[in-house]
């Protein structure tokens, strides 16, 4: 895998997903991120800190409290940049099993409509649009994802 290749990882949890992703691709550069803050990411999952420990190691950057529909904080944004070198773009990224905690069909298609709206102003354009987002079985049809990301067009 290309070395310039810079992967975005959003919603990891207790960082399991990222740290066997940077074991397996090696050479990418590697950013991943939970929603929650580091102490109550801690106390959430046991496991979080040997895993983050190890992505560390490896050459991945972590950080914590990234809310997926409000990248601008963490990496930038087209409103705010004076020009493009002010915003950190990937050319990847990935949304692990995105939830608001409670069912409401509502809420979850208002996430996803503001994750994809983010994740295109942080896609490098010159490559492929690659961005993954992986649900529980049945939530893609519930939650319209084909009319959500048919909306940004």
């Amino acid at each position: 895998m290309d070395a310039s290749l810079r992967t975005l990882i959003l919603g990891d949890g207790d960082f399991s997903f990222g740290l066997s992703y940077s074991r397996r691709y090696k050479s990418i550069r590697l950013t991943a991120t939970s929603f929650d803050p580091h102490e109550e990411l801690l106390s959430k999952y046991p496991t979080a800190q040997d895993n983050v420990s190890s992505m560390k190691a490896a050459g991945a950057r972590v950080l914590h409290g990234v809310d997926a529909t409000n990248l601008a904080p963490h990496f930038g944004s087209l409103q705010e940049a004076s020009n493009s070198c002010n915003l950190e773009s990937f050319d990847t990224i990935i949304f692990n099993n995105p939830h608001i905690g409670v069912e409401d069909l509502h809420r979850h298609r208002f996430l996803l409509a503001h994750f994809f709206a983010e994740a295109r102003e942080h896609l490098v354009r010159v490559r492929m649009f690659a961005t993954a987002l992986s649900v529980y079985a049945g939530k893609s049809g519930l939650w319209a994802f084909p009319v959500t990301i048919a909306s940004l067009h």
